[in-house]
C-alpha cells in the first residue's frame, strides 16, 4: 500500500508520477484524511475515513480494488467510494481534483453523492410489497439493499421498538458513557428517511399465514406481501427470582431502556450488574465511567472464557478491575428487596438500581406458528430462505449453514445481521447469491478493545502471537488443527489479513470479497 504516514497535505500537489495506478495514496486536505487514485487517464479523491464510523482506512487493508476499515470491517471500492459491505452504507464523500502540468491538487470536498439506487430509483406500489418484520440490524440493511438493487414496490416494515432503526452496538458503549448523544445512533446518516420505507413502530405481528402470504394483526388487520423478511431479533432473559422484576431493576436492549438508565444514573451512586455477558461488562465499563461504583455478580470465575479463551477473558477482567468495577465471581442472586441484592452465598450488594445482562433468547415464536422449521433457531439455507415459501430471514433468529466447519450456528452480531440482511434482500429480488460469510465483531471496555473474526464453538489450543498484556497480540483458536477463529487487540490489520484468508477459504481459493 503506498502510503504516506505523515500523510501529505494533499492541496498542495502531489506529483502525478507518484501515483501507482489502482493503488491509492493517503493524503490529507487541511486536517481532512484523503486518498486519491489514478485509473488510467482519470484521478480520484476521496476521504478516508469509514461512513460508519470514522475508521482510518489507511491503516486498513487494500485488497485489489477495495479497501477495508481497521475498526468494523466495513469494504469500500476504491475507485468510487461506494460502500460495498455492512456496516458502512453510505459511500466515502469525494473530493475535487485538478490535474495539470504533471501534479495533483485535491482542492474542496464536493457534495456527498447519494448511495447507490437510493435516491434515485423510481418508486412504483402497484409493483407489489415486500415486508420486513424487525427494526434492527437485518432489516435496515434488507430495506437499504432491496432500493439500492432497483425494488421499487412497497417495503413494509414492523418494529416493535418505538424508534425508526439505529445503532444498538453504541447503546452499551459510547451513547451509555456520554461520548455520543442520539446524533450519532443513526445506522447510516440521513439513508433511511431516503428509502420509501412504510414504517410502523411498536407493532407485533400476530402471526403469518404462509399459504396465503397473509400478515394478522391485532383487531382483525391484515397485509398480503410478496416477500417476506423475518428479522425479529432477540429478547434480553429476565431474572426469575424474587424482586427480579421490580422497578429499579433493568435489561438493556433498546434506546428506550438505555434512557430509561440514564434517568436512573442521574440520581445513583452505586449499580450492581448481573451477568458477566458482552452487555454487562461493556455497561459495567460505562457505567463506571460515569462516576458510578458498580459490582458485577457471575456465576463463572472466568466470564466470556467458553467465547474467548483465558488468557483474553483474564484481560478483561483485570482491566474492568483496575479501574475500579468489583467482582463477585462463582456466585448468583437469589432475591432483590428494595435497594439490596441477596446473593445465593448469603452475601447482600446495596445498589440504586440493577442491570440484567445474562444473555438473550431468539424471537422465533412468530415463525414456530407459522410452521417454519425450527432447530435451535429459524432454519435457512444458503441463500436465507426458510421452509416457507416466500419467506426470507436474518439476523439474531437464523440458524445458518457455515462453510468453514460445515456446520449450522446460530450468532448474534451485528455485522452478520446486517449481512445477512443484504443476502437475503438480493435472493428476495430473485438472484441465487449464497451467504458466504465469516462472523465477525468487536467490543471494548474502557481503553482495551478487541475484532474477533470466525466462529469456535470448541477449540484444541489458542495460540498468542505478541504480547496480550502489552495490548499487541494476535489470538488464533485451533480445532482439528485448522485456525477457526482469530482474536485481535492492538492488531487490526493483522486481524483483517485474517479475515481475508478466511474468505478465501470459504470460496475454495477464489477472490475472498465479501461484499
Amino acid at each position: 500500500m503506498p502510503h504516506n504516514r505523515a500523510l501529505v497535505d494533499l492541496s498542495n500537489g502531489l506529483p502525478l508520477s507518484s501515483l501507482e495506478e489502482g493503488q491509492p495514496f493517503f493524503g490529507r486536505v487541511g486536517d481532512a484524511p484523503v486518498y486519491v487514485l489514478k485509473r488510467k487517464s482519470s484521478v480520484d479523491a476521496f476521504s478516508s475515513l469509514c461512513s460508519h464510523l470514522g475508521g482510518p482506512l489507511q491503516d486498513g487493508l487494500v485488497d485489489g480494488a477495495h479497501v477495508r476499515c481497521p475498526w468494523h470491517h466495513a469494504c469500500f471500492e476504491l475507485k468510487s467510494g461506494r460502500a460495498l459491505a455492512a456496516p458502512a452504507f453510505n459511500p466515502l464523500e469525494r473530493y475535487d481534483v485538478d490535474v495539470r502540468d504533471g501534479t495533483v491538487r485535491v482542492t474542496k470536498q464536493m457534495p456527498a453523492a447519494e448511495p447507490r439506487g437510493v435516491a434515485s430509483q423510481s418508486r412504483n406500489p402497484d409493483q407489489g410489497a415486500f415486508a420486513i418484520i424487525g427494526g434492527g440490524a437485518a432489516g435496515f440493511a434488507a430495506a437499504h439493499a432491496l432500493r439500492a438493487d432497483g425494488w421499487p414496490g412497497r417495503i413494509l416494515m414492523y418494529s416493535a421498538d418505538s424508534r425508526a432503526p439505529y445503532d444498538r452496538t453504541l447503546l452499551t458503549k459510547d451513547y451509555l458513557d456520554g461520548h455520543f448523544g442520539d446524533d450519532r445512533l443513526e445506522i447510516a446518516k440521513n439513508a433511511f428517511e431516503k428509502l420509501g420505507v412504510d414504517l410502523e413502530l411498536d407493532v407485533e405481528v400476530e402471526a403469518i399465514e404462509p399459504a396465503d402470504n397473509l400478515l394478522r394483526f391485532s383487531q382483525g388487520r391484515t397485509q398480503i406481501y410478496d416477500k417476506l423478511l423475518l428479522a425479529t431479533g432477540s429478547r434480553p432473559k429476565r431474572l426469575d427470582i424474587p424482586g427480579g422484576a421490580g422497578s429499579n431493576v433493568f435489561t438493556l436492549r433498546t434506546l428506550a431502556d438505555c434512557r430509561r438508565i440514564l434517568a436512573a444514573v442521574s440520581h445513583a451512586r452505586r449499580a450492581v450488574i448481573i451477568g458477566g455477558s458482552f452487555i454487562g461488562l461493556e455497561a459495567a465499563a460505562s457505567l463506571t465511567s460515569r462516576g458510578i461504583s458498580v459490582a458485577v455478580v457471575v456465576p463463572q470465575f472466568h466470564p466470556m472464557e467458553k467465547l474467548l479463551g483465558r488468557a483474553l477473558s483474564d484481560l478483561i477482567i483485570q482491566t474492568l478491575s483496575a479501574k475500579g468495577v468489583e467482582f463477585h465471581f462463582g456466585c448468583k442472586p437469589a432475591r432483590i428487596e428494595g435497594n439490596w441484592i441477596t446473593l445465593d452465598k448469603g452475601d447482600s450488594l446495596e445498589a440504586d438500581f440493577m442491570l440484567v445482562g445474562i444473555g438473550v433468547t431468539p424471537r422465533i415464536g412468530l415463525a414456530r406458528s407459522a410452521g417454519i422449521t425450527i432447530d435451535q433457531g429459524v432454519v435457512v439455507d444458503e441463500y436465507l430462505r426458510t421452509s416457507a415459501q416466500n419467506i426470507y430471514a436474518a439476523g439474531d433468529i437464523v440458524s445458518w449453514p457455515y462453510r468453514i466447519k460445515e456446520e449450522r450456528i446460530r450468532t448474534e452480531h451485528w455485522v452478520v445481521a446486517q449481512r445477512q440482511g443484504q443476502t437475503a434482500a438480493v435472493n428476495m429480488l430473485g438472484s441465487q447469491q449464497p451467504l458466504r460469510l465469516v462472523p465477525f465483531f468487536w467490543s471494548k471496555f474502557f481503553d482495551l478493545s478487541f475484532r474477533y473474526i470466525g466462529h469456535a464453538r470448541e477449540w484444541d489450543a489458542v495460540t498468542i502471537e505478541g504480547d496480550l498484556q502489552k495490548r499487541n497480540a494476535l489470538l488464533r483458536y485451533w480445532k482439528d488443527g485448522i485456525d477457526v477463529a482469530v482474536a485481535s487487540v492492538g492488531r487490526d490489520r493483522d486481524c483483517l489479513l485474517a479475515e481475508r484468508d478466511f474468505y478465501v477459504r470459504l470460496r475454495n481459493g477464489k477472490d475472498g470479497n465479501p461484499a
